[in-house]
């Protein structure tokens, strides 16, 4: 956009589009993570479970 190659509007999309690309490239990595453990964020006892798998 800052060079004229596209509006503010595409620049937007397209900044949308690569961030949702990378967060999918994220998940992919870290499930295959044996030491990632995911924690269910709606959890009432999240921070609890977070402090005992730190420990």
């Amino acid at each position: 956009m800052l060079d004229g190659g596209s509006t503010v509007a595409e620049a937007a999309e397209d900044t949308i589009v690569a961030t949702r690309q990378f967060a999918r490239r994220q998940l992919t990595w870290f499930r295959a993570d044996p030491r990632i453990t995911w924690l269910d964020w709606q959890a009432p006892d999240l921070a609890a479970r977070a402090v005992a798998l730190s420990r």
